[in-house]
Protein backbone atom coordinates (compact mmCIF):
# COMPACT_ATOMS: atom_id res chain seq x y z
CA UNK A 1 0.00 0.00 0.00
CA UNK A 2 2.84 2.40 0.85
CA UNK A 3 4.50 1.68 -2.51
CA UNK A 4 1.25 2.53 -4.30
CA UNK A 5 0.95 5.81 -2.40
CA UNK A 6 4.56 6.72 -3.19
CA UNK A 7 3.99 5.88 -6.85
CA UNK A 8 0.96 8.20 -6.91
CA UNK A 9 2.90 10.96 -5.17
CA UNK A 10 5.53 11.11 -7.93
CA UNK A 11 3.02 11.02 -10.77
CA UNK A 12 1.80 14.24 -12.27
CA UNK A 13 -1.90 13.62 -11.87
CA UNK A 14 -3.26 15.91 -14.51
CA UNK A 15 -6.60 15.38 -16.25
CA UNK A 16 -6.42 14.30 -19.87
CA UNK A 17 -8.17 16.67 -22.29
CA UNK A 18 -10.85 14.87 -24.30
CA UNK A 19 -12.58 15.83 -27.56
CA UNK A 20 -15.97 15.78 -25.82
CA UNK A 21 -16.37 16.80 -22.19
CA UNK A 22 -17.39 13.82 -20.10
CA UNK A 23 -17.92 13.56 -16.34
CA UNK A 24 -17.64 10.05 -14.93
CA UNK A 25 -18.83 11.52 -11.61
CA UNK A 26 -22.12 12.81 -13.02
CA UNK A 27 -22.83 9.58 -14.89
CA UNK A 28 -21.97 7.38 -11.88
CA UNK A 29 -24.24 9.52 -9.68
CA UNK A 30 -27.09 8.60 -12.03
CA UNK A 31 -26.37 4.91 -11.49
CA UNK A 32 -24.78 4.27 -14.88
CA UNK A 33 -22.42 1.32 -14.61
CA UNK A 34 -18.97 1.30 -16.27
CA UNK A 35 -20.00 -1.47 -18.68
CA UNK A 36 -22.78 0.65 -20.20
CA UNK A 37 -20.22 2.93 -21.85
CA UNK A 38 -17.42 0.34 -21.94
CA UNK A 39 -19.48 -2.63 -23.17
CA UNK A 40 -16.61 -5.05 -23.80
CA UNK A 41 -14.98 -4.58 -20.37
CA UNK A 42 -16.32 -7.89 -19.02
CA UNK A 43 -15.95 -9.98 -22.17
CA UNK A 44 -12.86 -8.91 -24.11
CA UNK A 45 -9.21 -8.04 -23.80
CA UNK A 46 -9.93 -4.29 -24.03
CA UNK A 47 -12.71 -2.38 -22.31
CA UNK A 48 -13.36 -0.26 -25.38
CA UNK A 49 -14.50 3.33 -25.48
CA UNK A 50 -18.01 4.58 -26.21
CA UNK A 51 -19.04 5.73 -29.62
CA UNK A 52 -21.50 8.54 -30.28
CA UNK A 53 -24.39 6.08 -30.68
CA UNK A 54 -23.93 4.84 -27.10
CA UNK A 55 -23.85 8.41 -25.78
CA UNK A 56 -26.83 9.46 -27.87
CA UNK A 57 -28.90 6.52 -26.65
CA UNK A 58 -29.45 8.74 -23.60
CA UNK A 59 -28.59 12.20 -24.89
CA UNK A 60 -30.37 12.34 -28.26
CA UNK A 61 -33.28 14.38 -26.90
CA UNK A 62 -30.99 17.21 -25.89
CA UNK A 63 -28.78 17.31 -29.02
CA UNK A 64 -29.76 20.86 -29.87
CA UNK A 65 -29.75 22.10 -26.28
CA UNK A 66 -26.06 21.91 -25.38
CA UNK A 67 -22.65 21.89 -27.05
CA UNK A 68 -21.68 18.43 -25.80
CA UNK A 69 -24.75 16.70 -27.20
CA UNK A 70 -24.41 18.68 -30.43
CA UNK A 71 -20.81 17.47 -30.81
CA UNK A 72 -21.95 13.88 -30.23
CA UNK A 73 -24.62 14.29 -32.89
CA UNK A 74 -22.00 15.58 -35.36
CA UNK A 75 -19.79 12.50 -34.80
CA UNK A 76 -22.79 10.21 -35.24
CA UNK A 77 -24.02 11.96 -38.41
CA UNK A 78 -20.52 11.82 -39.92
CA UNK A 79 -20.20 8.12 -38.93
CA UNK A 80 -16.89 8.99 -37.25
CA UNK A 81 -15.60 7.59 -33.98
CA UNK A 82 -15.12 10.05 -31.16
CA UNK A 83 -11.33 10.50 -30.98
CA UNK A 84 -11.10 9.79 -27.25
CA UNK A 85 -7.61 10.15 -25.80
CA UNK A 86 -6.60 7.01 -23.90
CA UNK A 87 -5.70 7.63 -20.29
CA UNK A 88 -4.30 4.13 -19.66
CA UNK A 89 -2.07 2.35 -22.16
CA UNK A 90 0.07 -0.70 -21.55
CA UNK A 91 3.24 -1.40 -23.49
CA UNK A 92 2.74 -3.62 -26.54
CA UNK A 93 4.64 -6.50 -24.89
CA UNK A 94 2.14 -6.69 -22.01
CA UNK A 95 -1.05 -8.69 -22.44
CA UNK A 96 -3.95 -7.75 -20.20
CA UNK A 97 -7.47 -9.08 -20.33
CA UNK A 98 -10.32 -7.03 -18.88
CA UNK A 99 -12.40 -10.21 -19.10
CA UNK A 100 -10.05 -12.09 -16.76
CA UNK A 101 -10.15 -9.20 -14.27
CA UNK A 102 -13.89 -8.45 -14.56
CA UNK A 103 -14.67 -9.65 -11.04
CA UNK A 104 -12.46 -6.92 -9.56
CA UNK A 105 -13.80 -3.40 -9.08
CA UNK A 106 -12.63 -1.05 -11.86
CA UNK A 107 -11.23 1.35 -9.23
CA UNK A 108 -8.47 -1.09 -8.28
CA UNK A 109 -6.63 -0.28 -11.52
CA UNK A 110 -8.29 2.95 -12.63
CA UNK A 111 -8.70 4.79 -9.34
CA UNK A 112 -11.94 6.39 -8.11
CA UNK A 113 -13.23 7.38 -11.57
CA UNK A 114 -16.76 7.63 -10.20
CA UNK A 115 -15.60 10.74 -8.33
CA UNK A 116 -13.91 12.42 -11.30
CA UNK A 117 -15.22 14.99 -13.76
CA UNK A 118 -12.07 14.59 -15.86
CA UNK A 119 -9.82 11.55 -15.77
CA UNK A 120 -6.13 11.38 -15.09
CA UNK A 121 -3.95 8.32 -14.81
CA UNK A 122 -4.25 7.51 -11.12
CA UNK A 123 -4.06 3.73 -10.92
CA UNK A 124 -0.70 2.02 -10.69
CA UNK A 125 -0.59 -0.19 -13.78
CA UNK A 126 3.17 -0.66 -13.61
CA UNK A 127 4.53 -4.20 -13.46
CA UNK A 128 5.22 -3.75 -9.75
CA UNK A 129 1.68 -2.53 -9.16
CA UNK A 130 0.22 -5.54 -10.94
CA UNK A 131 2.53 -8.04 -9.22
CA UNK A 132 1.81 -6.50 -5.80
CA UNK A 133 -1.93 -6.77 -6.44
CA UNK A 134 -1.61 -10.38 -7.61
CA UNK A 135 0.41 -11.25 -4.51
CA UNK A 136 -2.13 -9.57 -2.23
CA UNK A 137 -4.98 -11.46 -3.90
CA UNK A 138 -2.96 -14.70 -4.06
CA UNK A 139 -3.29 -14.69 -7.85
CA UNK A 140 -0.62 -16.27 -10.05
CA UNK A 141 2.43 -14.18 -10.94
CA UNK A 142 4.04 -16.34 -13.63
CA UNK A 143 5.70 -14.17 -16.28
CA UNK A 144 3.95 -15.88 -19.19
CA UNK A 145 0.53 -14.79 -17.91
CA UNK A 146 1.21 -11.24 -19.06
CA UNK A 147 4.24 -11.61 -21.32
CA UNK A 148 4.95 -13.83 -24.29
CA UNK A 149 7.98 -15.90 -23.42
CA UNK A 150 10.17 -16.81 -26.40
CA UNK A 151 11.66 -20.29 -26.50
Amino acid sequence: MIAALLWLAVQQIKPTAQPVEFSHRRHAARGIQCVFCHPTARKAEAAGVPDAAICLSCHSGVATQNAIAAALARYEEAHEPIPWVRVYRLPSFVFFSHERHAAAPCAICHGPVERRDALAREGNISMKGCVDCHKAKRAPIRCNLCHEIER
